[in-house]
């Protein structure tokens, strides 16, 4: 009898210890990985932000065409990223540590914007499907006039950096016009009474 309650005990336990080990585990970095916030926490307040930008930087009376993706130049090579945003640190003093490495991890992967996340009737989303297709040869700035004859040029956003607290925030955005005309900034932007506004901007670079 005793050796049968051991037999069984023996093979509880090795069982116990096969279903363990087959589960998959959770590595600590995952946790320290995870958003404070939920997804659309971010977003509504990345759409927010985008929409002073476009306000701030773009005349309402010309329509802008938006890359519909999000993107970052050297998204694919993190290093030189973070070397540009530590120049854009020292020109940025209230661009801290943690909004830089929160910029970083937000961006390592696209998002695909609403469209119509601002109420304007002359903003355009592209796909990069389509970006492709009208930039496919040196005629690409051609065609893109042909098809918005009046857009003041083409748009590209990143995702929002945020600080843990939520009231600074580091955007990216490109615009360019044609071959050799374009700006981009890292951009920083404060929360006030519930409002984004922005606090300062490095020049990432200029054609």
């Amino acid at each position: 009898m005793i050796e049968t309650l051991a037999h069984i005990l023996i093979l509880t336990l090795l069982f116990s210890f096969t279903c363990c080990a087959n589960r998959p585990h959770t590595k600590l970095s995952e946790f320290r990985n995870m958003p404070q916030l939920q997804v659309d926490q971010f977003t509504s307040n990345e759409n927010d932000i985008y929409t002073v930008l476009l306000s701030e930087f773009f005349p309402k009376e010309k329509s802008i065409v938006i890359l519909k993706s999000t993107n970052v130049d050297y998204s694919d090579r993190p290093e030189m990223l973070r070397q540009v945003l530590q120049n854009a640190q020292q020109k940025m003093p209230l661009l801290s540590e943690n909004l830089k490495d929160n910029f970083l991890a937000r961006n390592q992967e696209s998002r695909t914007l609403e469209e119509r996340f601002v109420e304007n009737p002359n903003i355009y989303y592209m796909s990069n499907d389509r970006r492709h297709e009208i930039f496919a040869d040196t005629k690409g700035w051609d065609k893109f006039r042909i098809n918005y004859p009046d857009a003041y040029g083409l748009i590209t956003l990143s995702k929002a950096g945020f600080e843990p607290s939520m009231n600074r925030a580091l955007v990216y955005m490109s615009c360019q016009k044609n071959p050799l005309d374009g700006f981009a900034y890292y951009i920083l932007l404060d929360q006030v009474n519930g409002k984004w506004r922005i606090s300062d901007k490095f020049a990432a670079w200029y054609s």
